[in-house]
């Protein structure tokens, strides 16, 4: 029937021991698992993809330093080609003007001397019709 009290104990010994065994070995079946996911079994594991995971990311954010100094770059040299074409812009406008002023003055100063030739012909040939009117006595 129902053995001894020894015997009782003796079979509750021995099922939580199998219970032990079989827990202990299931802990250790995880632990085992977490270690290959961890370290890696024969293919890199969450340590080797966190490492490449790191590299990605600095070389992402060299990437995009440089484009940000690349950026900063081309700003500097757009204002420095603005202030350039701006300097060359107005050299050309104070040059067109002192230009456009000594050709006014050129083409002011040749109008001048037609005017003076025309002036000394009309006085040239009116001093000569007055001359010969005197010496003729008038017209007849």
């Amino acid at each position: 029937m129902a053995g001894s009290p020894k015997e009782a104990s003796n079979n509750d010994i021995t099922l939580m021991l199998g219970r032990l065994i079989s827990d202990v070995s299931f802990i250790s079946e995880k632990v085992n698992k977490l270690d290959q996911a961890i370290n890696g079994n024969g293919k890199p594991g969450i340590i080797e993809d966190h490492r490449q995971l790191q590299l990605l990311v600095k070389d992402h954010l060299r990437c995009e330093q440089e484009k940000d100094d690349a950026v900063k770059l081309l700003a500097q040299q757009a204002d420095e080609a603005k202030k350039l074409l701006a300097t060359e812009e107005k050299t050309a406008k104070d040059k067109l003007a002192t230009e456009t002023k000594a050709r006014k003055e050129k083409i002011s100063g040749r109008v001048w001397a037609v005017i003076m030739i025309v002036i000394a012909y009309v006085i040239t040939q009116g001093m000569a019709l007055l001359v010969l009117f005197i010496r003729t006595g008038g017209i007849k």
